[in-house]
């Protein structure tokens, strides 16, 4: 069967971009457990915190309301991660707005039964990478550990809205291979637009999921852009959720082997400690 064109497809995305109020769903199982935490009356802000950092979505839209013009103060500084997000917003406003988004991403996850496995792999792939990038940060002391981590957990939402675009589009329909074709190959441009549409202001980030597949030597670290394609090919290296692996040799003359063996044990620690923060 010949493989669909993603034409008309990617059109219609381009369409709904011009909304700023996208929401969609990433893995129903996650979003699930979301929900369930957010009805607990007595849950801490330290535990919801650390639940909403296994969220893209709703991570995005905290982001955003912190950020708004009725919160953030005339000439203050953006916020550019999620426990700052979270402070700046307050306890009950978090939790409501939270699970009105899981709710929702829960009523539109239907269409994408039949990819679980896949979404799954892309959420724990995302959950890595943002567990490397903040380790990376630390490390190098190059910018903000959380900003780092919240990069990685979204870096790949072009994927997550792509699988949910193609699940329900009659020519993509069955189609598992054509749709892992077409999130392979538009997830890091639709992810940069994506970002900008949910008013992502921060062009270092957008700029950072734009090129985080780009196959450039990394020799220097400068910036959030090589410490997420860094944590990117690292966790490839054991949670690609497209297939690819990476084995070259990485981070040549910026750290040796063993310290990034290190890094990337406390960040499965820290993934770990994420998958947890989701029991009740």
């Amino acid at each position: 069967m010949p493989q669909p064109s993603p034409d008309k497809l990617l059109q219609r995305i381009a369409e709904d971009l011009s909304s700023q109020e996208v929401v969609f769903p990433t893995s129903f199982n996650i979003t699930l457990r979301v929900r369930d935490l957010l009805r607990d009356p007595d849950i801490s802000i330290d535990k919801l915190a650390k639940a909403m950092e296994t969220e893209p979505i709703i991570s995005a839209k905290l982001l955003r309301m912190a950020n708004s013009a009725a919160l953030a103060p005339a000439g203050g500084n953006q916020v550019k991660d999620l426990r700052a997000a979270i402070m700046r917003l307050g306890l009950e406003s978090v939790k409501s707005t939270a699970f009105a988004v899981a709710m929702e991403q829960l009523a539109r996850s239907k269409h994408m039964s039949a990819y679980t496995d896949l979404s799954n792999r892309v959420w724990e792939h995302s959950i890595l990478v943002a567990a490397i990038a903040r380790q990376l940060s630390r490390h190098l002391r190059r910018g903000k550990p959380d900003e780092a981590f919240f990069a990685g957990l979204v870096h790949d939402i072009g994927a997550f809205y792509l699988l949910y675009y193609a699940a329900q589009d009659p020519d993509f329909i069955g189609q598992r291979e054509a749709i892992l074709d077409l999130m392979v190959n538009w997830h890091d441009g639709i992810g940069h637009a994506l970002l900008d549409a949910m008013g992502q202001q921060s062009d270092e980030l957008l700029m950072a999921v734009q090129d985080h597949e780009s196959g450039e030597p990394i020799t220097q670290v400068n910036g959030l852009a090589e410490i997420l394609r860094a944590a990117n090919r690292l966790a490839n290296r054991t949670m690609s959720w497209h297939g690819g692996t990476e084995v070259e040799c990485l981070l040549d003359g910026v750290m040796d082997q063993a310290t990034i063996e290190e890094i990337l044990e406390t960040s499965r620690a820290d993934v770990k400690e994420l998958h947890s923060s989701l029991t009740l």
